[in-house]
């Protein structure tokens, strides 16, 4: 089912004016669980909808869902997204609470491309400072995470599926194995 639904919009996307529109996958439900691999390789990214898939999974198997989601985008080479009550608190206080930051940093430590906020911002009494905090908790987890790691051996999978893309993919490597031995950090 889920190969048609994928042919269809790739055609709707080829016969649009704009045929370099990307696919975002919303992984919220169950199914979208059972068939994590197969939506991901057919998308261009995912969304981790934590506030849906609390309704569809128990809650306390939300975090390890989540984790897996991160961890199969990070295996697919996939940007991912985590998104929904990140900092819901902050919708009526000003400070989030104590879990909510250590919730961040999770989603920070297991390298999430980016953290979405939603009704943070959206309705929320202190959208600015939501942001802020979301900002603030991201880089200190971040810059305390390369330092932290700073003396380990980087693991990267191979990704290559040509002999060019093998080439480069060894070169990335070298050199990010060369900024970690340097006093600089490697952005690419």
């Amino acid at each position: 089912m889920s190969k048609m639904v994928n042919l269809y919009l790739m055609r709707f996307l080829s016969s649009c004016w704009c045929s370099d529109i990307s696919v975002v996958a919303k992984i919220e439900s169950i199914d979208s669980l059972k068939n994590l691999e197969e939506i991901i390789l057919a998308s261009d990214g995912a969304m981790v909808a934590r506030g849906d898939l609390g309704a569809q999974i128990p809650l306390e198997q939300v975090p390890s869902a989540q984790q897996k989601i991160v961890q199969v985008c990070r295996q697919l080479n996939k940007p991912v997204i985590v998104a929904s009550q990140l900092l819901e608190s902050m919708i009526e206080y000003p400070t989030p609470t104590r879990a909510e930051v250590a919730d961040v940093s999770e989603a920070v430590r297991q390298r999430a491309d980016a953290l979405m906020l939603s009704g943070e911002s959206a309705m929320g009494q202190f959208p600015d400072k939501s942001l802020a905090v979301l900002r603030s908790v991201s880089l200190r987890i971040e810059r305390w995470w390369r330092e932290e790691k700073r003396h380990e051996p980087m693991l990267l999978p191979a990704i290559g599926s040509s002999f060019s893309d093998s080439i480069s993919e060894e070169l990335c490597i070298s050199a990010a194995k060369m900024g970690k031995h340097s006093l600089i950090d490697i952005c690419y």
